[in-house]
């Protein structure tokens, strides 16, 4: 279990030229009616401590971070981020910016938009990436990791942070290796969300114990990649990176060289574009004529753009446990199971029930009987009851739901 609990330790010191970036996307419209169009999970306080995701995200950086905090968000959710941020006082106004992406075009848009923001204002930003759907505990090992990460930074590396702790899924509550069927299954399970990446480790870094060097990064594993990795000597990937920021736009400048592959060509084209954009100013990324340019980029995760092909990668070690709120799985992880599977939150009772998650929001009781392996999700205006089995299909309720234009969604 993660716990809601924030705990960065009190005496935190900020790390010299680091500047932080949330990246608070609309990422899990499948926990609908959870997560709505307008009201990511992203931005929805917890029952325990009443802070979002967001706000742990904020709280986990901002010890550390000399610069301002970007907070990276589509255009259509950045009202209600800001709404939030100052609802809440998460910080004041001097101390973060809005980075509204008019179009996204994925994380490594969003990573070479950010470099060329912090190196405008600072020419030896250090910039760390943090993304506001994972949940972990921001103890001293999350101190210890950022430490390690900036000295790595401080040789010319780009430091991944990777968990030493697989992640959830549910071929591997099985023995043994799993089968074609069992691991196609179990990505039907998790609701079709590519299994974190892998981080193969190399040899110890020469100079800074307790880092590695990578021998390989595979972003999106097959579910037989990941069980090897999951036998072998090898971390989860996180998320969470750090690395100066011109050396960001150098590595996707030069990745163009690193492939065949005609996406990752394009790499190049993606830097360029950002520092064009912030040359020209946030107050354009919304016309017309900007929009028209993003979309001829390709979509890519900066780990696709960067991480795959990059031999400036460290990797720093640590056995905090990631849990992706993105997936079922990893939000279930939040929340502490009873003896028979059931995780509820609210005003429940789960009667003759198994492996079932009941959230109730609405402040009603519900009451479930006889269910097995099924989610529950009540909220004042929307209820959702479903085998787990079926998540898959959640694509198919967000399409039918937004064609009859339901206010709901």
């Amino acid at each position: 279990m993660i716990s809601t609990q924030l705990s960065v330790p009190l005496y935190a010191q900020a790390l010299s030229n680091l500047h932080g970036m949330v990246i608070c996307a609309n990422s899990a419209s499948h926990l609908w009616p959870l997560s709505r169009a307008h009201t990511p999970l992203e931005l929805i306080p917890d029952a325990a401590q009443g802070e979002s995701p967001l706000a742990k995200a904020i709280g986990a950086l901002r010890p550390y971070c000399e610069g301002r905090l970007l907070i990276a968000t589509p255009q259509e959710i950045a009202p209600c981020v800001q709404a939030h941020i100052e609802e809440y006082a998460l910080l004041k106004p001097g101390e973060y910016q809005l980075l509204v992406e008019p179009h996204p075009r994925g994380t490594a848009l969003t990573c070479a938009l950010a470099a060329a923001t912090v190196k405008l204002a600072d020419p030896h930003a250090t910039l760390v990436c943090l993304p506001a759907n994972i949940a972990f505990d921001a103890d001293s090992r999350w101190e210890h990791a950022l430490k390690k990460a900036h000295q790595a930074v401080g040789l010319g590396r780009i430091a991944v942070i990777g968990s030493s702790v697989p992640p959830l899924s549910r071929y591997q509550q099985d023995k043994g290796r799993p089968s074609v069927h069992q691991t196609t299954q179990a990505l039907d399970i998790e609701e079709n969300i590519p299994l974190l990446g892998t981080i193969r480790l190399g040899a110890p870094h020469p100079d800074i114990e307790g880092v590695f060097k990578v021998r390989s990064f595979i972003a999106r594993p097959a579910p037989a990649v990941a069980w090897r990795a999951q036998q072998s000597r090898s971390l989860w990937n996180t998320h969470i990176f750090m690395l100066k920021a011109d050396l960001a736009l150098a590595e996707m400048r030069a990745a163009e060289h690193a492939s065949d592959e005609p996406r990752l060509r394009a790499v190049t084209r993606i830097a360029e574009t950002a520092r064009f954009f912030v040359s020209l100013g946030d107050e354009h990324w919304g016309s017309k004529e900007a929009v028209k340019l993003l979309e001829t980029l390709p979509e890519l995760s900066f780990e696709e753009a960067v991480f795959e092909t990059s031999a400036a990668l460290a990797a720093v070690p640590t056995s905090i446990e990631f849990a992706d709120l993105t997936s079922l799985s990893g939000y279930e992880r939040s929340i502490e199971p009873d003896a028979k599977g059931n995780r509820t939150r609210g005003n429940t009772l789960a009667l003759q029930s198994r492996n079932t998650t009941i959230l109730a929001d609405a402040g009603k009781l519900v009451v479930t009987l006889g269910l097995d392996d099924a989610l529950v999700i009540d909220t004042p205006d929307a209820t959702l009851i479903a085998s787990k089995q079926a998540l898959a299909a959640m694509p198919s309720v967000i399409a039918a739901l937004r064609n009859t234009n339901a206010p709901e969604l």
